[in-house]
Formats: structure tokens, sequence, C-alpha cells
């Protein structure tokens, strides 16, 4: 089977529903690649072509003509495009043009398939197409072969990782971040530190002002960001309860299971479902009210044993989602679909 991703740009989504998927299918004995830029061969010789949410008006025409042919065409999604934040000013405002919205459902419509990472955004994506295959993301085992050294070295490092999207959530740990962040050492050093990726701009503007908080830029190469991300002692990872996260999938849990960190998160339904799967101990603490963000950093921060224990069964949990075990799925949807009588 010849399968070719085409790639909706080169950020981390990317790098989850093309990058690793055409590495795994290899692995499965398949030829895939993936790439932005779609080569006359590849469009002429894949058997099944999975592309990103198809809405730009080139990429349409390409889409409408591909299918006319009957090619084998399987529209992905890792976002809830219909339910944009207004707050996420930029995307909310290419999503929500009528024309680019009509476009979308348009490829959704004439597409083979549609993938995507949850059962919450199945949910959506089932209004517009009968064939909606859920395919979590996952990450290379190897993440799993370096174990984590816990350390009571001060400062802890708490983290957090953010884009456009979810950095107007922040502010809703804000209040916890600054109080943990301001502790010193009998020296004055910080006991505590936030390192923030993707928060340049955003720290002052979500009330952070403890001078113990620390960020950068978005990391755009994937593996770097995990490596930086590696550097965390204890993960949040604050949300709003609202259609748009209500269709994630919890990478945060992901991520941060496969590095061995705890997790502190919003209860929202992905992270639920996350802890529902793998249980109460699964390294993934759910906040349900702002004083729980205190309590439970303060006790993370200050007890070494307790990260080890909580980042050991995040990386148990991760476990589970792994790319060598969900590349078997892809390998077998695309197959099905492949199959498929038109």
């Amino acid at each position: 089977m010849k399968v070719f991703f085409w790639q909706g740009g080169e950020d981390g989504t990317a790098y989850y529903r093309t990058v690793l998927p055409a590495m795994a299918l290899g692995w499965h004995g398949h030829r895939a690649a993936a790439a932005v830029r779609m080569t006359p061969s590849w469009k002429e010789q894949a058997d099944v072509i999975v592309a990103q949410r198809v809405a730009a008006e080139g990429a349409t025409s390409t889409w409408q003509a591909m299918a006319a042919e009957g090619r084998k065409l399987v529209i992905d999604f890792d976002d809830d495009f219909f339910h944009i934040n207004p707050d996420n000013k930029k995307a909310y405002e290419f999503w929500e043009q009528p024309h680019v919205r009509a476009r979308l459902v348009k490829n959704i419509e004439a597409s083979t398939a549609v993938t995507v990472v949850s059962e919450g955004l199945a949910e959506v994506m089932r209004e517009y197409h009968d064939n909606v295959i859920v395919i979590p993301n996952g990450l290379p085992a190897q993440y799993l072969s370096h174990p984590r050294e816990y350390t009571d070295e001060r400062p802890v490092i708490v983290g957090w990782a953010g884009t456009g999207s979810t950095v107007h959530e922040l502010h809703l740990a804000a209040r916890a971040l600054n109080r943990i962040t301001s502790l010193r050492t009998p020296g004055g050093a910080p006991e505590v530190r936030l390192i923030g990726i993707g928060a340049q701009e955003a720290a002052q503007r979500a009330g952070l002002t403890s001078q113990g908080i620390g960020a950068c830029g978005w990391i755009d190469d994937s593996q770097q960001y995990l490596a930086h991300c590696g550097n965390f002692d204890v993960w949040v990872a604050p949300y709003r309860d609202n259609a748009f996260n209500r269709a994630k999938f919890p990478t945060k849990a992901l991520e941060a299971g496969m590095l061995g960190i705890p997790l502190l998160v919003s209860d929202i339904r992905p992270y639920r479902d996350w802890v529902d799967e793998h249980g109460p101990d699964c390294g993934v603490i759910l906040i349900r009210s702002e004083h729980e963000w205190s309590r439970h950093l303060k006790a993370l921060c200050e007890d070494v044993y307790m990260r080890r224990e909580l980042g050991l069964a995040a990386s148990s949990s991760a476990a589970s989602h792994t790319l060598q075990s969900l590349g078997g799925r892809w390998a077998d949807e695309l197959q099905l679909i492949l199959n498929k009588v038109n």
C-alpha cells in the first residue's frame, strides 16, 4: 500500500498526524511519505491520500478533482475547527469565514473517510460524514526507554507548554503559580521555577508576576520541544471547559507520561477519559477548582517521592499509546478504506 500524508503545515500537529503515522506504516511494510507539497508522482501513485483539514482554495480544487476521479481520500482532524474560541483571534478569523467553512464541509463530504484523534471530535465530524474513524496520537516507544532521574535538588521546575489556542487558559492557574514560584531558600534563591514554552509574551497578560518565572517562544521542532519539556519536574495544563477543548486529544497526558512527569490538568473530557481508561493512579491529577492547583502543586514540589511515584505511573499509562502499537491501527484502517468498493 502506498500512502501519502498531505501536511497542513510543519507544526506539532503535522508531526503527530502525518510524520509519525508515515513512519509507522513503513514499519508495517508499506510505502508512505509526508510533506506539505504533494509531488506529481505521489499524487498519481498513492493508493490513499491522507490530508489535514483541507480548506484553502487551491488545495480544495485539487481535493475535489481527485474525488471526481474516484481516488481514496481521507481528511484528518486533530482539532474542532467548527468551534474555534474567539480569543484565538487569528484562527477564529480564518475558520469562521463562510467561504472557508463551506470549502471545509465540501471537502469532508467528498472524502472516503474522516480520521480524528478523539471520540469527542468524532461526534462533531459525524454531522458531516458517516465514516469517521478515531485513531489516537502516539509517540515512539523509545521515549520510555530513558529512565527519568527524580531528584530533590532545587529548584523544582514546574512546566507549562501552550500555543495560541491555549495561552488564554494560563490565567486559571496563575495565582497558584505565582504563589509556588515566590518561595525562596534561606539564601534567597527560588525553590521552585516555572518554565513556560510558548509563553514568551503571554506570562504577564495571564497574571504571572513572580520573579521565579521564565518563558521562551514556541519550539517548532517536535523532538526539541519534547527535550525541553523533559526538564519539567511537574507539568501543569489548565484548560477551560468549552466545546473546542472537549474535542481535543489528551496530548499533555501522553507527552508527560512518555517523559515520566506527573501532570496537573483541568478536569475536562479528554483528560477525564484518559483517567477513566488508565485508572485513578495513572500519574494525572484532575483539577476541579482553583484552590486545588495550589494544594497539589505544593504537595508535589515538596515531595520528590510523590513526584517519582506519579511520574512512574504516568509512564506506565503512556506505554499503551506508543507509535509502535498505534501504527497497526493506521495500517488496518487505511487498508479497509483502500479495499472499500465505492
